[in-house]
This record gives C-alpha cells, structure tokens and sequence, in this order.
C-alpha cells in the first residue's frame, strides 16, 4: 500500500493520482509496510507485530543476515590490494621520510648554531634524497659555518644552477660572498709571508679570520703570521713561544713542528745553548718523519735547509737573503 496526499492506495491507484496531482513533496508519498509481515522475505507474523530494522519490519532471520551481511569478495580482494600498495609504498618511501625528518632536524640545529652536527645529519640525508634543492642548500650553508669550505663548496657544486629555495639561495650567498673574501685574504698572506713581507702577511691572515671567523685554519694563520713578525723583528723568545703553542695543537703536522725547529734553533744561534741546538736537531727529525707526500717533502726540505744552516753558522738569515746567497736561481 501506498499513502498518497493522506490517503491509503494501492500501487495502480497511488500511480494514478500522483498522475493527476502533477508534483508532489516527498513528505506527501510515502510507502505503507504491514508491520506482521517481513520486508525482506515476506514472512507473515500473523497478528503479531515484527521487530524493526532501519524502520521496516523484518522477522529474525533477516534482520540476522542483513546485520552482518558479509562484504563482497570483489571489496575484500580490493581491500588485499590497498594493504600490500600501501605497504610497498612504505617500504619504497621510507628512506625519504627519514631524509625529511633529517632535513628538518638539520634546519633547527642550523637555528641553535650547531652547525656541525647538522652537517653530518644533512649527509645522511643526502645519501638518501640525493637531488634535494633544500638539503643542498642548506649542506652548503651548515658546511661554511662549520669552518667546512671545502664540503660546503662540494655540495654547492651539486647543486649547480638551480632556481629551487630562493630565500635559501639568497642566505647561502651572502655566507659565500664572505668565505670568498676571507680565502682570498689567506691566499694573500701567504704570498706575503713568502716575499718575507710578515706585517703585511700578519694584516691580511686578521682581515680573513675577521671575514670567516668560523674557519678554525684563519686563527692558525694569523698565529703563524705573528710568528713570522716575531722573526722579524728578532724577538726570538716570542717566536719560539707562539711555535711551541701551535705546534702542541698541531703535533702530527710536518710544517708546524719544523717552525718549531726553527724557532729553536733561532735561540741556539743566539745563546748557543748546545740544549737549544740539540732540542732543534731532534723537531727537526720529528718533522721529517711526520711527511707523508711528495709535495709536503719539496717544501720540507726548502725550508730545512735553512734551518740548517742556521744550526751550523749561527747566523739567522732571511727567506730571501738565503736564496741571494745560495740559490741565486730562486732570486726572481
């Protein structure tokens, strides 16, 4: 039966007014349902009223199956499929999800001035997200201001000419702007420091570290350029004094404990303390075999030949006043 504007119909009957009443609301047609007889399966109750499902009735048998209706086959297969996609998605994403997670790690270890730290963490992430814009970036940045110009130069090389992070680019090139400067400076003093200019050499090593105050090399540099200007004004104890110190920081380095050396054996040619003399033979040694490449040799040997000589004359000479007198075809 059918209720059609109030009033009971059969199905032909509720067909034919509908017809002749044109539109109705939905409220005014409604299904009627005996509620003795089952919706489903058409079980009669008799005059006994049956439980409700969803507002209809249904007997018990019905009412049973529809709850727990199990899910087609075709929605379980799916459901199969979804799980193992997600489950290879994690697996292949994984290594990105970790490299982000560095990522964003690396980022507030920069903001804490960790810099270090964080260029280890964004390595990791490197090995993992090779081509990422912002972990290169920011490799690049936490790698100058870690004292790293080399790996901060390594990872700007594989980041090439990329418009990517612009806000990112901009930072980076203002530390770049810097580091250039500051490396420039280094290269300068020691071209000083090699015409026997050690003053000039001394101004040039403070502008670098002054420029790039993150890179440990600047201070050493402005060290040895202090030392190389107590040489020159023949204030040996203090030239000995600062040798001493950075070849102590530096005890596996060939060049710095041959300064000392030559520091040593500066005050044997003036006190001729044969304690001095022989503590100056022994750095030496010590120096000549902390070598370890050609090119290291080729500048050992230049610079122990002097020593050398100063050990055997006691007489302390200049770069440029040795290589007048005995190397004339190093005078230019």
């Amino acid at each position: 039966m059918w209720q059609v504007a109030g009033a009971s119909c059969c199905q032909s009957c509720a067909e034919r007014v509908v017809e002749e009443r044109g539109t109705l609301s939905e409220d005014e047609v409604e299904r009627r349902f005996d509620p003795t007889v089952c919706v489903n399966c058409g079980h009669d109750g008799g005059d006994a009223e049956l439980p409700r499902l969803a507002g209809l009735p249904t007997c018990g048998a019905c009412a049973e199956s529809l709850r727990n209706r199990p899910f087609p086959m075709w929605i379980r297969a799916s459901f199969v499929v979804l799980l193992a996609l997600l489950v290879a998605s994690l697996v292949v994403g994984a290594r990105y999800f970790s490299a982000a997670a560095n990522v964003v790690r690396a980022e507030r270890l920069i903001e804490s001035g960790d810099h270090a730290e964080a260029s280890a963490l964004l390595d990791g992430a490197l090995e993992k997200a090779p081509d990422s814009a912002k972990a290169l970036l920011l490799k690049v940045k936490a790698a100058y201001l870690a004292g790293d110009p080399q790996g901060g130069y390594a990872a700007l090389e594989r980041f090439g000419n990329r418009t990517d992070e612009q806000e990112l680019i901009a930072e980076v090139n203002a530390i770049l702007g810097r580091v250039e400067k500051a490396l420039a400076q280094a290269q300068e003093a020691n071209r000083l420091a090699g015409e026997d200019d050690d003053e000039g050499a001394l101004r040039a090593a403070q502008q670098a570290a002054r420029l790039y105050p993150e890179w440990p090399p600047a201070a050493e540099l402005v060290e040895s350029c202090e030392a190389g200007v107590a040489f020159q004004k023949k204030d040996y104890d203090e030239f000995h004094a600062i040798s001493k110190r950075i070849a102590a920081r530096n005890p596996d380095s060939s060049g710095h404990v041959a300064m000392l050396a030559s520091a040593l054996a500066c005050r044997y040619a003036v006190t001729g303390d044969p304690g001095l003399k022989v503590q100056a033979e022994e750095a030496l040694a010590r120096a000549e075999s902390l070598i370890r490449e050609a090119e290291e040799r080729a500048a050992f040997e230049e610079y122990a030949e002097r020593i050398r000589y100063r050990i055997r004359t006691r007489e302390i000479i200049t770069r440029t006043e040795y290589d007048r007198r005995f190397r004339p075809e190093k005078k230019d």
